[in-house]
């Protein structure tokens, strides 16, 4: 969160007791004058997408035109990321090519329908001229996050290679994609949404690429037009389902390393759903923009929460199949970077040599899967901690005072308990202290008051304190104190014998030594 906050321009947060109240503070700077008319556009639109269509569904419609999903119930976002349809709610790429795509075609159209426009003219160029400015309104009107400006960038080099006769849909565009976003935010390249959008588009190309050179090598009776409905409809289906596979292959690593989640049934959800996405919702979506200022906006609304319907549908059923499934632990970044080598070599080369590539991919699994798994973790301010017991799970001590890094690291350990009370079984407390056992039977403390240090320094092999310990304490027990969190922050402890074999712990730190700019000061 603090290196987010510190790319965006945020120098610190914090939170207010009571409502907001209005107060006269004078004229708004510029910035914010500039963009006042497309904030009220865009609350305008949200009004009359919630107003057409009630409910989840005229949420979900207005994060897929706005990019704000705060109103989509928790329900209901929690289904769509199990089914692995939680992409759908992120306006991306695709969301831009697809409403891109639709003012494509709609211009192409009325363009065709004057016979010397469409034999004198370059109506093509132009339908991609005018597909890029509905593209750019589509990015302002959606609030411009982050990933929609990658998409516009994506897309818009695209068009512009159209526009120029060059091929639209190459590696090379998506090179110089990729380029040009990392000159205006390099810092992205970190980011889940940067490697798994670039990821999901390099494999597609690539793909789509190795198909058709080896289908330009069989002699082709027919072409498409020759055929009838039924075959049109197997060749679709196959296009769908080879589109699903190879982008959810290629996700599914970036996934599992950033969210410790594959959803195991993302191929079938994404089968049933994304046609109806392609071709039902998000060109309703552009047309309800469109007729909005006719006031005609109620009938493709309506379609587009048919549409939605299904696919809330899709997401609930396939997440309750798959329902604590899919959590995998936190692989170490060692096996991310193998698999992007081997990503990379699969996908830039042509020749045969590029199957090498599988040998990065595959010697990622074993170091993913048995990669050490921390004995204690302790957050920032030393009142909660997870002690990993005999049953190989976490006990959490101090679950209400940080449930948010509770939640995190039973996340991260491919644990699908929920953050309740559930996941405290197996600590004791008194008023002063808690403690609980580790699975080789040794006592972790977290010493919540001064007083607790006489009995945990004497009895506990690890004491855990946000006040300063003793000295006598470090002689007994491994100790993680006030100073010690305020110089490393947050703590994770590993388990492994010493020279003479007796046990003890490795300790890793959030902060580095040299702290980056967006952490804490080192303190004095």
């Amino acid at each position: 969160f603090a290196r987010a906050d510190y790319y965006a321009g945020v120098g610190a947060v914090g939170f207010a007791y009571g409502a907001a109240k209005p107060a006269d503070i004078g004229e708004p700077p510029l910035g914010i004058q500039l963009a006042m008319p497309v904030a009220h556009v865009r609350q305008g639109i949200r009004d009359r997408i919630v107003a057409a269509l009630p409910g989840d569904n005229g949420q979900i419609a207005a994060a897929l035109v706005m990019g704000d999903r705060r109103g989509i119930s928790e329900k209901t976002q929690e289904a769509m990321r199990a089914s692995g349809l939680g992409h759908i709610l992120a306006i991306s790429g695709l969301h831009m090519a697809l409403v891109a795509g639709s003012a494509f075609w709609v211009i192409r159209a009325l363009l065709a329908l004057s016979p010397s426009l469409a034999i004198n003219r370059p109506i093509r160029k132009w339908a991609a001229g005018g597909a890029l400015l509905i593209a750019a309104v589509y990015l302002a009107i959606s609030g411009a996050g982050v990933s929609t400006q990658r998409a516009f960038v994506m897309l818009a080099v695209m068009l512009v290679a159209l526009m120029i006769d060059r091929r639209a849909i190459s590696l090379r565009n998506v090179a110089l994609a990729a380029l040009i976003v990392l000159l205006i935010e390099p810092q992205s390249i970190l980011t889940a949404s940067f490697q798994m959008s670039f990821a999901a588009t390099l494999a597609l190309v690539a793909g789509y690429e190795a198909i058709r050179a080896n289908a330009d090598r069989r002699l082709r009776l027919a072409g498409l037009a020759d055929r009838g409905i039924g075959a049109r409809l197997v060749v679709s289906a196959r296009g769908l389902f080879l589109t699903s596979l190879i982008a959810g292959l290629a996700t599914t690593p970036f996934a599992v390393y950033h969210f410790q989640r594959a959803a195991p049934l993302t191929l079938v959800a994404n089968l049933l759903a994304m046609p109806v996405v392609g071709l039902v919702v998000m060109p309703m979506a552009f047309f309800s923009v469109l007729l909005m200022p006719f006031g005609l906006e109620s009938l493709p609304l309506t379609v587009m929460g048919w549409g939605l319907d299904w696919i809330v549908l899709v997401a609930r059923t396939t997440a309750d199949w798959s329902q604590n499934w899919g959590g995998i632990p936190m692989a170490p970044a060692a096996a991310l970077l193998l698999v992007v080598a081997g990503f990379l070599w699969i996908s830039l080369w042509q020749e045969r040599w590029r199957l090498f590539g599988l040998l990065p991919l595959i010697a990622a699994i074993p170091i993913a899967f048995t990669a050490p798994r921390p004995a204690i973790l302790v957050d920032p301010n030393g009142t909660t901690a997870a002690v990993r017991g005999a049953d190989g799970r976490f006990a959490i001590i101090g679950l209400k005072a940080n449930r948010f890094a509770a939640g995190t690291w039973l996340r991260a350990d491919a644990d699908p308990r929920p953050a309740t009370d559930e996941v405290t079984e197996g600590v004791t407390c008194d008023p002063v202290g808690c403690v609980a056992t580790l699975s080789n039977g040794m006592i972790a403390a977290v010493s919540l008051k001064p007083a607790a240090f006489a009995d945990d320094c004497r009895l506990a092999q690890v004491v855990i304190s946000r006040f300063a310990t003793p000295a006598r304490c470090n002689d007994v027990a491994t100790v993680i104190d006030g100073d010690d969190l305020k110089r490393g922050g947050a703590h994770a402890l590993y388990l492994h014998s010493d020279q003479g074999g007796e046990p003890a712990f490795r300790i890793e730190t959030a902060y580095p030594a040299t702290r980056r700019a967006f952490m804490p000061p080192t303190p004095q």
